[in-house]
């Protein structure tokens, strides 16, 4: 069997890196699998970075495209990121998929053409879509600040300073809904928060959702004597530790302002080690220690098995790595009940949660997590369990195999 995925990048960004570990894990399992993307980072020889024609012609061609793609976008002043299902590639990008037996897409945006990719995907070229987040069902938006017009056929987008009804998040969804009906994909959703919000959205309410957690490697991502972490990174010891992670930590949907509020009212204050892009100024106010970028999963690893406990504020989330991540070190989390996080973040089990927003409920969240070391060490010892049965490469691999051999066996 021989699998490629399709992605913006392979080690950059939560779905991307989601992405490439279902890869590793695949290619451990023993499955020919490869990696399509359009900016390598890691030296896998397993993953090929995408090389367009380099004349003179198709280069200005996709110049043009690429302009259009953009204006398109500005004219009508997004307030947030939205993902494009156009690319400048076009058809380019299928003739790479030619050999696969099956093409899975992981985070295409920006490289994945929509409307031609769809058209010459052969019809017995099996297709899946992993789900990241919402974009596959929108209009553009990854997360949607609690707007449902996905439910319909958007338009009238809230996150567009200049929304109409036939705005270009409805164009949008007019191309992905003509894409999925030109050649109907299997869509997989990493949390089943997830895959119930597919079966609400007016694209994917009569499709078929699978639901596999993202995998970890947990050869890599397992407790380090906390003692021994702390000393590694000069965090204090014999102190209360608590972390915080993001791709980019001033993120508002991560809840960065809102813990710093509930650090406030807290009544134990404890040392706050972060890491991520982006750190607002606020955070410098704590007794803290900024880490950086994080790129190097065994850094990663010790950063996480020097925090007594992982705070997730964020207020919209579908299941972020971090909280996976955490768990496999032993480091219980504290978070907001938001999106797929109470899947694996069972309250009272392992970790606390609180109402989604609810700063009070937080900060009483965080008060309970540090006022009893027996309960940390439950939560702890939970956690890790939690993260062998349901978060490995194994279980992962395992999963994804048995659907592609469904997929392909229906295709004889």
């Amino acid at each position: 069997m021989k699998v490629l995925h399709i992605s913006l990048f392979d080690r950059i960004g939560g779905a991307c890196i989601a992405g490439y570990r279902q890869h590793q894990a695949l290619s451990l399992a023993g499955i020919d699998s490869k990696m399509l993307v359009k900016n390598k980072v890691t030296n896998d020889s397993k993953v090929t970075e995408f090389q367009p024609p380099t004349s003179f012609f198709p280069r200005i061609f996709r110049l043009l495209r690429r302009q259009i793609i953009k204006f398109s976008w500005n004219r009508r002043m997004p307030k947030s990121h939205m993902f494009d299902a156009r690319s400048e590639y076009q058809s380019l990008v299928y003739r790479s998929a030619m050999e696969a037996d099956i093409v899975n897409l992981q985070f295409p945006w920006g490289l994945i053409d929509y409307p031609s990719f769809f058209q010459y995907v052969a019809r017995d070229k099996p297709l899946v879509i992993t789900m990241h987040d919402l974009s596959s069902f929108t209009g553009g938006c990854g997360y949607t600040n609690h707007c449902f017009n996905f439910l319909q056929s958007c338009g009238n987008c809230p996150m567009l300073g200049r929304p109409l009804a036939n705005d270009i998040t409805y164009q949008q969804w007019k191309i992905k809904q003509q894409a999925y009906r030109a050649r109907p994909p299997h869509f997989v959703a990493v949390s089943h928060w997830l895959a119930g919000m597919a079966k609400k959205s007016s694209l994917l309410k009569n499709e078929k959702i699978s639901v596999i957690y993202n995998g970890l490697d947990l050869k890599i991502f397992k407790p380090q004597p906390k003692d021994a972490a702390r000393a590694f990174l000069h965090v204090p010891q014999g102190e209360p530790v608590l972390a915080f992670a993001a791709a980019s930590l001033s993120d508002r949907r991560k809840g960065v302002a809102i813990l710093i509020d509930a650090l406030r009212l807290m009544k134990q204050k404890p040392f706050l080690l972060t890491w991520g892009k982006k750190p607002p100024q606020e955070l410098s106010g704590f007794r803290s220690l900024y880490l950086g970028n994080i790129e190097n999963e065994s850094i990663m690893v010790i950063a996480y098995s020097a925090a007594d406990a992982l705070a997730v504020p964020s207020l919209e989330e579908n299941l972020p790595q971090t909280v996976t991540e955490s768990m496999a070190c032993g480091t219980p989390v504290v978070a907001f009940a938001s999106g797929g996080i109470p899947e694996v973040v069972q309250d009272g089990e392992t970790g606390l949660l609180a109402e989604v927003g609810n700063l009070v409920a937080l900060t009483e969240a965080l008060n309970r997590m540090f006022g009893n070391p027996n309960l940390q060490k439950k939560y702890s010892l939970n956690s890790i369990k939690k993260a062998q049965t349901s978060f490995s490469f194994e279980k992962n691999a395992e999963s994804y195999i048995s659907l592609y051999d469904n997929i392909l066996s229906k295709k004889k």
